[in-house]
């Protein structure tokens, strides 16, 4: 087993790369142009149920997770967990943070610089997400 400050390590930089992954999710939603397509997905999901993009994003991934678990058990680890029950709150966080920065009143190609600029968040995030070697979202 591994010493528990590696493990406090592991899951500080875990949570540090789901914050600016979902940061990029955030800014894709809130300049409506354009997203990837399992946030595109889960807003859809949300726009059907009434629900936070966040509280849709918890029950896809735990749908995902149902089903890897029930497929392949060793592919669970504890990243897939914890991406299961954060990136949701961890989105819907991020959606109130910005929330106040005008993106629809913002012109098509400085949306489109934004949503880029987004892309490049949400790489970042996954880069740091991934250096946690805690194991990948269940959408992942």
């Amino acid at each position: 087993m591994k010493h528990p400050s590696i493990w406090i390590r592991a899951v500080l930089i875990y949570l540090i790369g789901m914050l600016i992954l979902q940061t990029g999710s955030s800014i894709y939603i809130l300049t409506n142009i354009g997203s990837d397509p399992f946030t595109v997905f889960t807003q859809s999901i949300a726009n059907q149920l009434n629900l936070s993009i966040g509280i849709a994003n918890m029950i896809i991934t735990g749908m995902f997770l149902f089903v890897i678990f029930l497929v392949d058990k060793k592919r669970i680890k504890v990243g897939t967990v914890l991406g299961m029950f954060l990136s949701g709150p961890f989105i819907d966080m991020m959606m109130t943070v910005l929330q106040d920065i005008p993106f629809d009143t913002f012109p098509f190609v400085l949306k489109a610089v934004c949503v880029i600029v987004a892309c490049g968040i949400g790489t970042f995030g996954f880069s740091v997400l991934v250096c946690s070697n805690l194991g990948p979202n269940p959408n992942d």
